[in-house]
């Protein structure tokens, strides 16, 4: 599958703000969880329980207050007429009480850890607390039978003995839902502490994992980036024999496609530069042999010129001067084809070095277009960690959202706690659950620091980040001014092709100019055979034509030792490139 440079660098950002995002908002949801839920732990189960068992402890008051003024009525010390009324308040207050424990039981059973195995170890608990709601349920019925309010018949003093022991029931179960309301807040405070301990440690350890990957896939980029500098740089100094690492080749990323067109460009060049030298050394070859052969022939005409000089002077050796003559024009002609021949030869070298050469430019244009697509990922990779920074930013605002709420809650709690000491002993329960909120609270705002100096981590990290794509888009510009060079190279040696093509060009054009001049002078031989009395003139002829025969086999030379100037220029320009 194929990842580019940008997708690597998302990759390596993204798990990171992600994770820190899902740390933050799960931390202030267990915060407004763990509110809510001391709020039901003790306005729905201890606030209720407490407000029974006060209102059972009120009403046993009121019941046994009843008892004491039917005792004095019947004993004459109250009017008569109290007895009824009092009778029937004693009867409401005790059914209350009755009632009461019916719906302690139920609030009891709600709560099946609270009603048979939770322990107030500080209050001297060693039953369950329905047990002793049972054993208080006896204890005030053996005080309603000790004395019958009906009848005035039973002790009284027992009574209030029975009752005592009762209320001594009622004392045990209010420290129990005291206990209890401290035991469920501590509980509540090491959830909520696991629960922050969590959440730090994986944000902790996905923050290592992906500085780990970043880092990991940064120094591979800039590994990689390195080795095509340095492969480029050597192959503008003219190394062909430099080779790209077979890793960075099979990479499927921008780099990789960077590397694959280095390396075409390079077997290219090697190609190119090859048959240049090839091609070179050929022209360099044929230069020599046409110099040379223009040698011959000015030798050549010069010995016509003695032999139409010794036809002047006797008819004797007329023929055999005009038979030697001949073999030397077909000599002549011979050396001409074969100029003619090396010069065609040239030509179409010539062409192929021209279309290496415009090949060679089209993949220069083709390198230097990836190189352009690099820079352009590389500036879309700055902007996606620049878009990172900012947001961290907004990490860090939503931090800064969890403090305040952490505020705000410790100055509740602190509310909280005014109002518990208000309501003195029956609002000391909530007075606990208020100071853990406060503490929770504390907490709260202590983890919501520890994570801003996370993000504050992090914030570096992406500041980081962006620095090192600095430095490779640095890299980049280096590399571009190296292909540039190597461009206007190129561009060199297809001008010194151009050149060597025009040169051929005029050797070609001289040589049928020779040829031409050759067909003259076995004219004017014939002419000489055929028409011997015309032999001082047509002496004459063949004179001036072998003049102009020198003239030509002078420029001939001349244009032999061009065409060897320019196979040693093309020479020249290729000993700059290293072919191994």
């Amino acid at each position: 599958m194929r990842r580019g440079i940008t997708v690597q660098l998302m990759m390596m950002i993204a798990p990171l703000v992600v994770v820190l995002i899902i740390a933050v908002a799960y931390l202030g949801y267990e915060n407004m969880n763990t509110l809510q839920e001391a709020k039901e732990i003790y306005y729905d189960t201890i606030s209720q329980i407490e407000n029974t068992i006060s209102g059972m402890d009120r009403d046993g008051y009121q019941a046994l207050y009843a008892m004491v003024r039917v005792y004095e009525v019947h004993q004459g010390l109250k009017p008569e007429e109290e007895l009824q009324g009092t009778i029937e308040s004693f009867e409401n207050n005790y059914q209350q009480v009755i009632d009461g424990t019916e719906q302690l039981r139920k609030q009891y059973n709600a709560d099946p850890y609270l009603a048979n195995e939770f322990r107030a170890t500080s209050a001297g608990q060693t039953e369950s607390c329905v047990a002793i709601l049972d054993k208080f349920v006896a204890e005030m019925t053996e005080w309603r039978t000790a004395y019958n309010v009906e009848t005035g018949e039973g002790d009284v003093d027992v009574a209030e003995a029975d009752f005592e022991i009762a209320r001594n029931h009622i004392d045990m179960m209010e420290q129990i839902a005291s206990a209890y309301a401290e035991y469920k807040n501590t509980d509540l405070q090491g959830n909520v502490r696991n629960t922050l301990v969590m959440s730090v440690i994986v944000a902790v350890i996905a923050t290592i994992l992906c500085v780990i990957y970043g880092i990991s896939t940064a120094v591979k980029i800039a590994k990689a980036t390195n080795s095509i500098k340095d492969t480029i740089s050597k192959l503008a100094e003219g190394d062909l024999t430099v080779e790209v690492d077979e890793k960075i080749l099979k990479r499927g990323d921008e780099i990789g496609d960077m590397a694959r067109g280095t390396e075409g460009f390079i077997k290219k060049l090697q190609e190119i530069v090859g048959r240049i030298q090839e091609s070179a050394s050929s022209v360099l070859t044929s230069g020599d042999d046409l110099e040379n052969m223009a040698s011959q022939s000015s030798q050549t005409a010069d010995d016509i010129a003695h032999a139409v000089d010794d036809v002047s002077k006797g008819a004797v050796s007329q023929a055999e001067d005009i038979e030697n003559a001949t073999m030397r024009v077909n000599e002549m002609g011979t050396i001409i084809e074969t100029i003619v021949d090396n010069v065609a030869a040239l030509n179409g070298t010539s062409a192929d070095m021209q279309d290496a050469g415009n090949q060679a430019a089209a993949i220069m244009q083709e390198l230097s277009e990836s190189n352009d697509k690099t820079v352009e990922a590389v500036m879309g990779v700055a902007k996606n960690v620049e878009a990172t920074d900012e947001s961290v930013q907004k990490i860090q605002d939503a931090v800064q959202l969890i403090s305040n709420v952490a505020s705000q809650t410790n100055l509740l709690s602190l509310n909280a706690s005014i109002e518990a000491a208000r309501a003195g002993e029956a609002g000391r329960g909530f007075a606990v659950v208020a100071s853990e909120i406060q503490t929770l609270s504390e907490e709260s705002n202590s983890s919501a620091q520890r994570i801003s100096e996370i993000v504050k981590g992090l914030s570096d990290d992406s500041k980081a980040s962006m620095s090192m794509m600095e430095e490779v888009k640095r890299r980049l510009s280096e590399q571009s001014e190296k292909l540039e060079q190597t461009m206007q190279t190129f561009q060199n040696v297809t001008g010194g092709i151009v050149t060597s093509r025009e040169g051929a060009s005029n050797i070609n054009n001289e040589a049928q100019d020779c040829d031409r001049s050759r067909n003259g002078v076995v004219d004017i031989i014939s002419n000489l055979s055929a028409i011997s009395e015309e032999n001082a003139a047509s002496t004459q002829e063949t004179t001036a034509s072998m003049q102009e025969l020198n003239a030509t086999i002078a420029l001939l030379a001349e244009s032999a030792r061009s065409l060897k100037g320019l196979a040693e220029g093309m020479n020249e320009a290729c000993e700059f490139f290293k072919l191994g």
